[in-house]
């Protein structure tokens, strides 16, 4: 498995940073998404507030797409929280989004929870969303709801634990690699 370190940088509609993860690996990039993966990555609030993730994530950002999902590895369950968000873009190894305040949970349980809808109709207004981005961000729920109640990927829970030992597999392999190496 192949792993480039990459940083995600997050923007709010007007421009303006809003979020910033370090220590992400890139360990999937095909034709519909790009898979990262985080030990336990770096944040950085645009308000200048810094804290470390509490967990290793497998996040998902879909090309065309308008979300992104962080798989948080929180033994033994995978929980799910998903941006509602502009497809992304890789520019020299920086993956660029526009986050759009709407946020899913979803759980073991099979709980689903839309969060932040006040601060979605606040910034609709003080950003001035188009309504057609209001109406793409509508039909997106739905679509994510199917494939949460589906357990389609990205909310294939063996899927996210699979991406996660074959990286650990590649950096244990790395690993013994390097002690043979040493020894000769």
């Amino acid at each position: 498995m192949r792993k480039n370190e990459v940083i995600v940088k997050c923007y709010k509609h007007d421009g303006s940073l809003h979020r910033t993860w370090k220590k992400s690996y890139l360990i999937e990039n095909n034709e519909d998404y790009f898979v990262l993966l985080s030990k336990k990555a770096l944040v950085f609030e645009g308000n200048g507030r810094e804290w470390k993730a509490k967990e290793p994530a497998i996040t998902i950002f879909p090309k065309n797409k308008w979300f992104n999902v962080i798989a948080m590895l929180k033994d033994p369950f995978v929980g799910y929280y998903v941006n509602l968000a502009s497809p992304p873009i890789l520019e020299n190894g920086v993956i660029k989004y526009v986050d759009y305040d709407l946020d899913m949970k979803f759980n073991y349980k099979n709980e689903i929870k839309l969060i932040d809808i006040n601060e979605y109709e606040n910034h609709k207004t003080l950003f001035h969303y188009n309504p057609k981005i209001d109406a793409i961000l509508k039909n997106t729920i739905s679509e994510i709801k199917k494939l949460m109640e589906k357990r389609i990927f990205p909310f294939d829970d063996l899927k996210i634990i699979d991406y996660y030992y074959d990286y650990l597999e590649s950096e244990i392999e790395k690993e013994n690699e390097n002690k043979t190496e040493e020894n000769h």
